[in-house]
């Protein structure tokens, strides 16, 4: 008779991750504990005793996302001396994302900003957090691009990074619907000319000119 041997055992973080993954995919409520199990190989019991069961999942699902694919498109907004190229740089980030099969889920967290924040507060003040992240960001960026002479005499900054943090939620909803690649693009496009717009330098180089972080 073959030796059978152990079956393998997936790493806690790992089980998060695919976790991540599904709840990104089908968002919290048409995911099932079943799904959960089929779809990252650990059985019902680990859902419920290592996980505390799906919502302590989905909770840990978003910490991860946070971590992992948020901080990867904040990285070039939260560096030191970042300004108005670098918001721009953020945006064309975008346009690379869209090309990837994963660029149809939109993003975990705008997901669950209008899925399940409206009727959970332990949810909606971890959004909350979330946007404050992205939404203070985009204002130091444009509060040193500014210092520099990079914006022209006028641009309110609390208004400008109010409407870049609204267009990232924007173009994930965008994203996340039957639209065609195409259209979300254009509407990237769109928020890169209203960027170009307040620049009081020269017009930085067209997207297709550079080159897009990829997750």
């Amino acid at each position: 008779m073959p030796h059978r041997g152990r079956p393998h055992k997936i790493a806690p973080e790992e089980q998060v991750r695919r976790a991540m993954r599904l709840f990104w995919r089908k968002g919290y409520y048409d995911t099932s504990v079943d799904d959960l199990v089929s779809d990252t190989g650990i059985n019902r019991y680990t859902v419920c005793t290592a996980h505390g069961g799906k919502k302590s999942l989905f909770e840990k699902a978003l910490a991860l996302y946070e971590a992992e694919v948020t901080s990867s498109f904040l990285a070039v907004l939260e560096t030191d001396g970042a300004g108005l190229f670098a918001i721009r740089d953020f945006f064309c980030q975008f346009l690379a994302f869209l090309e990837q099969p994963i660029g149809a889920y939109g993003c975990l967290l705008c997901n669950t900003s209008s899925e399940v924040a409206p009727d959970d507060p332990a949810i909606a003040n971890r959004i909350e957090r979330y946007i404050a992240r992205l939404t203070g960001a985009l204002r130091r960026a444009a509060q040193s691009a500014k210092a520099r002479g990079e914006l022209r005499e006028g641009v309110d900054l609390d208004q400008f990074a109010d409407y870049c943090a609204g267009s990232v939620l924007g173009i994930m909803s965008f994203a996340r619907s039957p639209a065609p690649r195409r259209a979300v693009r254009n509407y990237v496009q769109g928020i890169l000319h209203a960027i170009d717009a307040v620049s009081a330098t020269a017009k930085p180089s067209p997207p297709n000119d550079r080159k897009g972080k990829r997750t």
